[in-house]
């Protein structure tokens, strides 16, 4: 009976308490998120501030040649967006994405580790910024905690998607996955109207497809961590502004005049003696960092094994308790006695549980 009883709540727990959890998490990114953009530039703004011009778009750029792009000096507030955006740590809030289509309204955050998933959609890190040039990643879960990508499988191409960020908002557009994934038809497990199905270690949907994207990756079937399922949407437009290579805020804690952050120009020696001005890249190409697979955030934990055994030892010790307290006592003192010891150690082994099996 008690076997029985803590599988049934454990289901229970899984399909509605983790939702619980991740409601609460998304008030609070979205109050963090709030003062981000009040703070920063959201909402489409434009840098603010006089423009002036350096060498561009190549990371080497002799002295001689004078081909130049705009790049802002930009304000206190307008640098924190920025870095707000590119320099966030795991769990940090970084956007908001909307899909009207599939009734998808979530703050995303930055990583896809099992914490930062139980939040919300995560960015993979590795992958580019969202709104910037490249295939910017998310994955989310399709079954458990709010579930931000259950209904993943219904956009169809044309769909639209907003993501909203403290620099500026960006538009998607779904694509059909034949276009998407031309050149890789053959590694894909299976094609519908908007979306694709492929392994868990199928990391390639992630890569540098020569355009600008959107790449939202979740597990397939649901209720299963088997396969992922991928659904890919194209910039529309050009990328944001702010997040344009050469207007990269100098770095404050760079200690070195060599390295003043991107968009500041750099004269340089290279070994033949020649000197040349240096632009730093705002961000590495999503080529030079490859996002290994799809499992991140949702194999579970091997180290909670450890504590899941003791809290379940602990739970054994709880049922026998509240047994021999029933026989000796009653059953009504007994329940009044071990219900919240009972509660407690349950919804903590719960935790860990969820922590340690993979994530759907």
């Amino acid at each position: 009976m008690w076997l029985s009883a803590i599988i049934g709540l454990f289901v229970a727990y899984q399909l509605f308490g983790t939702g619980w959890y991740e409601t609460r998490a998304q008030e609070t990114l979205a109050a963090t998120f709030s003062e981000h953009v009040a703070a920063g530039t959201g909402g489409g703004a434009v840098p603010d501030a006089t423009t002036t011009t350096v060498p561009s778009a190549s990371t080497t750029v002799p002295v001689s040649a004078p081909a130049t792009v705009p790049v802002t000096t930009m304000s206190p507030a307008t640098e924190q967006a920025i870095r707000l955006v590119r320099d966030a740590l795991p769990g940090d809030v970084i956007a908001r994405i909307v899909a009207p289509e599939i009734g998808l309204d979530k703050y995303v955050v930055e990583g896809v580790g099992v914490d930062q998933l139980r939040a919300g959609p995560g960015r993979y890190q590795g992958s580019s910024v969202l709104g910037a040039r490249g295939n910017a990643s998310v994955a989310g879960h399709r079954s458990t905690y709010g579930a931000p990508f259950g209904r993943l499988d219904e956009l169809l191409p044309g769909d639209t998607i907003t993501v909203m960020t403290p620099v500026g908002d960006a538009t998607y557009q779904v694509i059909d996955p034949l276009e998407a994934f031309a050149s890789s038809l053959d590694s894909l497990h299976s094609i519908d109207a908007g979306h694709a199905v492929v392994g868990p270690d199928d990391g390639f949907v992630l890569g540098d497809f020569g355009d600008d994207r959107l790449t939202l990756t979740a597990c397939h079937p649901r209720y299963s961590a088997r396969e992922r399922i991928v659904v890919v949407a194209r910039l529309v437009g050009l990328p944001l502004a702010l997040l344009e290579p050469a207007v990269t805020p100098p770095d404050p804690t760079s200690t070195d005049p060599a390295v003043t952050g991107g968009g500041d120009v750099t004269p340089v020696t290279d070994a033949m003696g020649n000197t040349q001005s240096t632009v730093r890249p705002a961000t590495p190409n999503v080529k030079e960092m490859a996002v290994p697979n799809l499992r991140q955030g949702l194999d579970g934990l091997p180290e909670e094994l450890a504590p899941t055994i003791v809290l379940a030892l602990l739970m054994l010790v709880t049922i026998a308790g509240i047994t021999v307290t029933a026989a000796s006592m009653g059953s009504l003192r007994a329940g009044l006695f071990g219900v919240l010891p009972f509660c407690f150690v349950l919804w903590n082994l719960f935790e860990h549980v969820g922590r340690l099996l993979p994530a759907y």
